[in-house]
């Protein structure tokens, strides 16, 4: 069976963010005196509460023990998860682990779990054309996330391939393989599980229309092909990859039109997303734009 586990650790490494958490309590101060919340905490404690006090029902939230129950409910039900979109190459994946840390969030590039799954497919000489064959697989594969230093980890049936899911064939059998249903099914629970529990930037090609519609924050990044082709060509001579821009070009070209056109959740930019060319901006340039955009959001 697919085991989708989201690592705990991350969230004992990840800080507190201090200024999310000062706008929580503000909305709790202005709910703690609205009439119709009164009632609902109220409610609260006797269900989920049967032994508290007679009195702190009767006087919830006026008193300390029901505002303290329903700030610590609170507080742990709200989340501010901010979806960045776009397509490959754009920078969504850099910027996102940049502006992570700025605001002290956990950074999940959802691409690399689908990597991590076209990876099993590649290793197994299972065509990723074959929807069939890939479906079959889906059940046998173990994927997981880890964080190391709030450094995101892949795991694939318990072996660390962090490092193995950003060549050619990957991304090619990556991109046709999260047309499947079966692929997004099974993955969609842990990737929305991690927005629950935790402050987090996510980025891919449908975090705002489909894994995260109600984010906060929705943003969507693009460039010229030409930019992200020679970006995606440094960062595989940078690994010591051998490969030809031309040739980067075109895959880049192919997987738009695939990426753009497929049936289950394509590439599209939300209605509600701020688009951000970032074809003449550096990262730096990109990530202090998205920092504004997100505190905006706050």
């Amino acid at each position: 069976m697919l085991d989708t586990r989201f690592c705990p650790e991350a969230k004992i490494n990840a800080k507190i963010n201090y200024k999310f958490i000062i706008k929580k309590i503000e909305v709790i101060r202005q709910l703690l005196y609205n009439k119709s919340v009164i009632y609902l905490t109220r409610l609260f404690l006797i269900v989920f509460f049967p032994h508290t006090d007679a009195g702190a029902v009767a006087n919830a939230p006026a008193s300390f023990c029901g505002k303290i129950i329903f700030i610590y409910h609170y507080l742990r039900r709200i989340r501010m998860n901010i979806a960045i979109d776009g397509p490959a190459g754009s920078g969504k994946s850099t910027v996102a682990k940049l502006l992570a840390k700025e605001l002290s969030f956990i950074y999940l590039d959802t691409g690399a779990i689908y990597r991590t799954m076209a990876l099993y497919c590649v290793r197994n000489n299972i065509d990723p054309k074959n929807e069939e064959e890939v479906s079959k697989a889906v059940p046998s594969i173990d994927v997981k996330v880890d964080y190391v230093n709030l450094e995101q980890h892949m795991l694939l049936n318990g072996k660390d391939v962090t490092g193995q899911i950003r060549t050619p064939e990957v991304s090619n059998a990556t991109s046709v393989i999260s047309a499947y249903s079966s692929v997004r099914d099974a993955l969609l629970s842990m990737q929305r599980q991690i927005a629950e529990e935790n402050d987090v930037i996510m980025d891919g090609r449908d975090i705002g229309t489909m894994v995260l519609p109600n984010a906060q924050c929705k943003i969507f990044l693009t460039a010229s092909v030409g930019v992200r082709a020679k970006r995606r060509y440094d960062e595989l001579l940078e690994k010591g990859t051998k490969c030809e821009l031309s040739q980067i070009e075109k895959e880049i070209e192919e997987r738009d039109y695939r990426d753009s056109h497929r049936k289950i959740a394509p590439l599209k930019k939300a209605d509600d997303a701020i688009a951000v060319d970032t074809s003449d901006l550096s990262i730096e340039e990109v990530t202090r734009k998205l920092k504004e955009i997100a505190e905006g959001k706050m």
